[in-house]
């Protein structure tokens, strides 16, 4: 955590004196982003080969490979990234989408983008603590207890959704104005945010169930609901609305909404009937 605030405050840094300091333009925002990265790279090898560490790394010599490991590691890590790769594939198709609505358009979903990130700071937490909390209890041979913290911090994200969706529906005005916007491009940027935040009650459910399964080790089966739902729902309720019925950039992020509930019941349906068969069992 401190590796990465410290690297993130010397990209602010020096993003802020090669730029209005220096001047140089694109350039001044690249370079600053690879120093602070590979500033963080050195930082990490450094920490890795501290003899006090709990974890240390002498040499190369330590890496030798263990081939039921590796399977296993891919049997998870593949279908993961074919997911991931294929849903910024989707998005790309999106951001296409919204290139030909104009430049109001484009600014205001770019804005809210921009934004939206901020809702899905305690998700992505909460679900990097769900990968090892459950991992952990599946190993230990207690599924109860996997489907227990599952639960439990999928309500905390709800806790933490409440806080922050009321500061960014009652200050979006606020939070969209920082970037001096048109008229019609903050319009269509508050817009968003505002059908954003009040659908977040759908995407604890239909994004933390993912990582309860991946860690019980059926990544495939999430994987493939997502590439589903994101061709299914997403892209193609997208171009039907506004190819087919010319509507707005509001409608983009509508087709998403749909897609997080057709997760929401695939999930919770799949959820619920690993319940039944661990207690048959």
């Amino acid at each position: 955590m401190f590796v990465s605030l410290g690297m993130n405050a010397l990209n602010i840094a020096g993003n802020a004196v090669c730029i209005f300091g220096l001047h140089m333009g694109v350039v001044g925002v690249a370079l600053p982003t690879l120093i602070a990265r590979a500033a963080a790279a050195v930082t990490v090898l450094m920490l890795l080969q501290r003899s006090s560490g709990p974890v240390r790394i002498r040499s190369l010599r330590q890496f030798r490979p263990d081939g039921a490991i590796i399977r296993r590691m891919l049997s998870i890590g593949i279908p993961n990234s074919v997911e991931s790769s294929l849903f910024n594939v989707g998005k790309i198709l999106l951001q296409s989408l919204v290139s030909t609505l104009g430049t109001p358009s484009i600014a205001g979903f770019a804005v809210a983008g921009n934004l939206a990130t901020y809702l899905y700071l305690p998700g992505n937490a909460c679900g990097a603590a769900m990968t090892t909390v459950v991992s952990q209890c599946v190993g230990a041979g207690k599924p109860e207890q996997a489907r227990g913290y599952a639960k439990k911090l999928i309500l905390l994200n709800y806790v933490f959704l409440i806080f922050i969706c009321a500061a960014m529906i009652a200050f979006r005005g606020f939070w969209v104005g920082c970037y001096q916007l048109s008229e019609l491009s903050s319009y269509y940027a508050q817009n968003l945010i505002l059908s954003h935040s009040l659908a977040m009650i759908l995407w604890p459910a239909g994004f933390l169930f993912p990582y309860y399964f991946r860690a019980t080790g059926r990544a495939v089966f999430t994987m493939a609901v997502s590439l589903i739902t994101m061709a299914a729902c997403r892209i193609a309720l997208a171009y039907l609305f506004v190819k087919g019925f010319h509507q707005d950039v509001l409608w983009i992020w509508y087709a998403m909404y749909a897609d997080w509930i057709v997760r929401v019941i695939v999930y919770l349906t799949a959820f619920k009937k690993d319940k039944l068969k661990d207690r048959r069992t």
